[in-house]
């Protein structure tokens, strides 16, 4: 037997005046199933002894796919009158009921492609159709088929995009499986995260796009989805990402998103974007000293020093021991040609972090600057043996070792530098085979 029309429309002229459900009846009629089920048991809801709250109820909890409380309900009519249309409502509950167990018990017990046969065929009628919880069914179905399929085949979505679509078909009757389809795009980053841990970074973009797919209001798949595009350095893409994770309210967004989102614009030197958001990390994260030095470092690469100096000393009253901040600082005062106040904060970071062969190498070249020659030499080699060959404190080796007119040593300093930078050893070389013909070396 067909399923009869199970929502019988209701117009009350009036009820008794200690059970009142003209309220219900009109949160009903503009589909505020959940307010009218409240206003039911605000007035006695089982207890209710009009027949036209009951049948109301009945249908209000039908609505909301409650079948074993609205039977309860129904099963009152049944006592009050056992008219035709109270045992065709009887008969059609029933066989929702019988279907959705049975589907169940199939998914659960039997077999997955059993379910989805049986959810199927529950779909052709055109009754049942309209009842989210069998779309729902096949949508955790073809899920189900998806997750216990072989690893290999993880990447063909077919399951997945079936699943989705019941899902959203579902939705369409009965606004509660978001977090169905959240579900899938959760599992499905989690599945990318994994990929990116071994290095499968193909396999990871697969993953992670389609679950912004499946949920673009995921956020966290767009933010793994980002980090992977800046990883592969493709920074518009990944811009545009952080964006859609951050959404329409980004001041407010994640602090280290921000940053990161920042650290994309300035590799595509748009700085000013940077700027920006490196400032609104900070504003959401005053303490975050990543996004203070990353400030900095673009203010010194704008050649604003006092700026980012200013943001130095912030960083550095949140945390003293930021051993970068001590060899920015540095940097910034040998282009302002402020050697005093180089050397002092090449000292204060050492003192910091004795193993900072950056600082030992700009003290070397400070030295030459200076004409302390064996200091230079003692301080280049203090760096090398922290970082071997590296370039700075090589170079700054070999120039201490040409004014003193150590030829072999210097030719050896400047021999391991050509890996560092072969053209300005070339023309140090220069300028040493001239010193070695000068007054100084003879």
């Amino acid at each position: 037997m067909l399923l009869v029309k199970l929502l019988i429309t209701l117009s009350f002229l009036g009820f008794s005046s200690a059970e009142d459900c003209s309220k219900a009846n009109s949160l009903f009629n503009d589909k505020l199933y959940d307010d009218a089920i409240l206003e039911i048991l605000s007035i006695g809801g089982i207890e209710l002894s009009s027949e036209e709250c009951l049948l109301l109820s009945y249908n209000i909890l039908f609505k909301l796919e409650n079948f074993n409380e609205a039977k309860n309900y129904l099963d009152k009519l049944l006592q009050i009158d056992s008219a035709d249309t109270y045992q065709n409502l009887s008969a059609s509950l029933t066989k929702v009921l019988q279907n959705y167990k049975s589907a169940k018990y199939t998914l659960e017990k039997i077999d997955v492609d059993e379910a989805i046969s049986e959810y199927k065929k529950i779909l052709e009628d055109d009754d049942l159709s309209k009842i989210s919880l069998f779309h729902g069914g096949l949508g955790l179905a073809y899920k189900k088929k998806y997750m216990n399929s072989s690893p290999l085949d993880s990447l063909d979505f077919t399951l997945l995009d079936l699943s989705v679509s019941s899902y959203i078909a579902a939705n369409e009757l009965r606004n509660k499986y978001d977090s169905e389809i959240n579900n899938i795009a959760k599992y499905l980053t989690n599945l990318g995260k994994t990929s990116a841990s071994n290095d499968e970074l193909s396999n990871a973009l697969s993953y992670y796009k389609k679950a912004t797919e499946y949920d673009n209001n995921y956020n966290v798949a767009h933010f793994y989805l980002g980090q992977l595009y800046m990883k592969i350095q493709d920074y518009d893409l990944a811009i545009e990402s952080f964006k859609l994770g951050l959404g329409n309210d980004f001041e407010k967004g994640n602090y280290k998103i921000l940053y990161l989102l920042a650290s994309c614009y300035q590799k595509n030197n748009s700085f000013d974007d940077a700027e920006k958001f490196f400032n609104l990390s900070i504003n959401n994260e005053p303490t975050y000293t990543k996004a203070r030095f990353a400030l900095a470092n673009l203010f010194y690469k704008k050649q604003k020093f006092p700026k980012s100096k200013t943001e130095i000393f912030d960083l550095l009253k949140i945390d003293s021991s930021y051993i970068k901040a001590y060899e920015l600082l540095v940097n910034i005062y040998l282009d302002e040609k402020d050697y005093d106040s180089a050397r002092k904060y090449a000292n204060d970071g050492i003192l910091v972090d004795p193993k900072s062969f950056f600082l030992y190498s700009q003290l070397a070249f400070l030295d030459n600057e200076e004409q302390k020659f064996e200091s230079a030499i003692d301080n280049s080699n203090q760096a090398l043996s922290l970082k071997r060959n590296y370039g700075p404190a090589l170079i700054a080796l070999a120039t201490a070792n040409v004014y003193l007119c150590n030829k072999i040593a210097a030719d050896d300093a400047f021999k391991k530098a050509k890996r560092y930078d072969r053209r300005q050893v070339k023309q140090l070389q220069d300028w040493a085979a001239q010193h070695y013909k000068s007054p100084a070396c003879n």
